[in-house]
């Protein structure tokens, strides 16, 4: 018997032109943890959050500053997709050395605006553990 795997998290998962984007943009060694993967929507199914009629569909967004610490770096996004997160971002990386965890991009105080704002595109899914993207139902 297949076991479904249930959804962690809805977001806006970005192309891989997008990802690399930021990547090459952002660049970050050794201990950092590349993750620039997704905008999150809501944690859990899309049925508990404002995407439920939005999946698949793609999105765009526009990365307009940066901010981070010692433990994550992230790009604030602007975009019409709606998300339960206060700031609207992408986590670019971790370093997980000095205890640094995805999530931690919600508490980033500080924020420079980005000279030159950056495109990004992705679609809107339900992704699952290993941030893989679930079908959409």
């Amino acid at each position: 018997m297949t076991q479904v795997m249930q959804p962690r998290y809805t977001a806006i998962v970005l192309t891989d032109d997008s990802r690399n984007e930021l990547i090459k943009r952002f660049p970050v060694n050794s201990p950092w943890e590349v993750i620039a993967h997704h905008m999150t929507i809501n944690m859990g199914s899309a049925e508990k959050g404002p995407a439920v009629a939005m999946l698949g569909q793609t999105a765009t967004m526009m990365a307009v500053e940066f901010g981070g610490d010692h433990k994550v770096i992230a790009v604030k996004v602007e975009t019409n997709v709606p998300s339960s997160n206060s700031i609207k971002h992408i986590t670019i990386a971790v370093n997980r050395s000095m205890g640094g965890k995805p999530f931690q991009s919600n508490q980033i105080a500080t924020w420079t605006p980005l000279a030159q704002p950056i495109s990004l595109e992705g679609k809107i899914f339900e992704v699952g553990q290993g941030d893989n993207v679930l079908p959409i139902k």
